[in-house]
């Protein structure tokens, strides 16, 4: 008994990471090579907000390395620069480079340094750690800060508490690939920026309205998180019979209008029931959504095949159903009682929004029976 319940655990937790290939849609993704990309949202975001392209094959190339003259680009973006065609780098080196200006204009606002007359080195490959000390000095942190020959530990200890390191595991002082340099943007976007520090060095941030820090993308892109459940997307509506969006947008609960997402997001019915988070632009003609939807990481969600595994993912998770338990069969409103009919072959997730135990949403997937 006590082989056959681990197996049935293994079985169950197998299936909770692992999504079923029919519910999920095409990846088509933002270039030609976005199944090499595995920073995909960080990509994404900084591709909606047009600080990073791809070539003219139509790839990103995520594995490319980058260099000092690149990351000066896509950090000048960042500041919302007014280039001029006539401005002066003061690095010798970098006087004729393509990206003189970008690179001056990081100089003047603090985030490289070096006297002038002194070489910068444009075509030099950036490191994870350098690039994370540019983003710093974006951030409003002090540049000075980060020199001397405590830099390297300096940097890393205030990137890590800035979350500017978050989901890279790897060494610091390694050479930056493009995926890379997308995903240290994207957490300094989603980072609070300083405005000035107390007299024992704490940061004081800049706040919203309701004295919330506000982060780089709510600042320099008037963009703001928000979270809700996905009731409804191209492929179905959750509160009806069968009826779904027909454009480019997702519906979230607790939102009258609804956000304009990619034709990819639109279609992706792996989304529907779960509480994502994602970052856009709201107006009076619509909420343009800035990269890709994410799941939010306080959900608990599993995937099953069948009444005995679901048991076992429930026991092993205390999950439970309450009255407040929406039911949903092949995405239209149901009850209760096609759970309990629940057969062997058939599929089933469950989605715990809060991470409190209680199932908010119970979607089963049943094969249509063939008419005579």
């Amino acid at each position: 008994m006590k082989r056959r319940l681990t197996v049935l655990l293994t079985l169950a937790l197998l299936f909770s990471v692992l999504p079923f290939a029919s519910g999920a849609a095409p990846e088509t993704g933002y270039f030609t090579d976005w199944d090499l990309v595995q920073q995909k949202a960080a990509v994404a975001m900084l591709t909606d907000l047009g600080l990073v392209s791809g070539y003219d094959d139509g790839s990103f190339q995520p594995e490319r390395p980058v260099n000092r003259a690149e990351a000066s680009k896509v950090i000048a973006g960042l500041l919302a620069p007014e280039l001029t065609a006539d401005a002066v780098c003061r690095f010798p080196d970098a006087a004729e480079s393509w990206a003189a200006g970008y690179i001056e204009l990081c100089a003047e606002r603090g985030v490289i340094s070096g006297p002038a007359g002194s070489d910068f080195r444009p075509g030099d490959a950036v490191t994870i750690r350098e690039l994370a000390k540019m983003l710093l000095a974006v951030l409003g942190y002090d540049a000075e800060r980060f020199t001397g020959p405590d830099w390297a530990a300096a940097t890393d200890a205030a990137a890590a508490a800035a979350g500017l390191y978050n989901g890279d595991e790897g060494d610091k002082g390694r050479t930056a690939s493009r995926e890379e340099t997308c995903l240290l943007l994207n957490n300094a976007l989603q980072a609070s920026v300083v405005q000035g520090f107390t007299e024992t060095g704490e940061p004081v941030y800049h706040l919203d309205e309701m004295l919330e820090p506000k982060t780089l993308l709510e600042l320099r892109f008037e963009a703001v998180p928000v979270t809700g459940v996905v009731q409804a997307n191209a492929k179905a509506d959750l509160r009806t019979e069968g009826e779904k969006l027909g454009k480019d947008c997702i519906r979230l609960s607790g939102y009258v209008k609804d956000f304009q997402v990619s034709a990819q997001t639109a279609q992706d019915e792996s989304l529907l029931g779960h509480r994502v988070i994602l970052y856009a632009r709201l107006g009076p003609d619509g909420n343009e959504v800035l990269g890709t939807p994410a799941i939010s990481p306080d959900e608990v969600s599993h995937d099953v095949t069948g009444r005995e595994l679901l048991n076992a993912v429930m026991d092993v998770g205390g999950l439970y159903m309450d009255d407040n338990t929406a039911y949903y069969l092949n995405y239209a409103p149901t009850d209760a009682a096609s759970l309990k009919s629940l057969e062997d072959g058939e599929r089933v997730s469950v989605i715990d929004h809060d991470g409190n135990r209680v199932v908010d949403v119970v979607l089963i997937y049943r094969e249509a029976e063939d008419e005579p």
